[in-house]
């Protein structure tokens, strides 16, 4: 018997050169080279694009479509600490001075 399944939808993800990736119904992300391959060595269990990974899955596995390609959207601890901080600036700029 053989059998042949489909990978998944694939995506982008911002994260160092591991950006292109199939998700896979059960096995989760696998990454691919520029041609659409399986990279022949896969991120080890402590590469930080997991931290992106594991954001995206958290936050629903939402997508925005640029340029024919669907890029994961999401946002990591240090992401919304970083609006945070940017929120705060301009609000401090914007407050009337005495």
């Amino acid at each position: 018997m053989i059998h042949i399944s489909h990978a998944g939808p694939e995506y982008r993800i911002r994260c160092g050169k591991w950006t292109r990736f199939e998700d896979h119904p059960y096995c989760g992300p696998i990454f691919l080279d520029r041609k659409g391959d399986p990279l022949s060595q896969q991120p080890s269990s402590i590469d930080a694009v997991w931290s992106h990974v594991s954001a995206w899955y958290a936050q629903g596995k939402q997508f925005e479509s640029l340029g024919g390609e669907k890029w994961a959207k999401y946002k990591t601890d240090r992401h919304k600490t970083l609006s945070e901080v940017c929120a705060a600036r301009r609000a401090a700029t914007l407050e009337p001075k005495p």
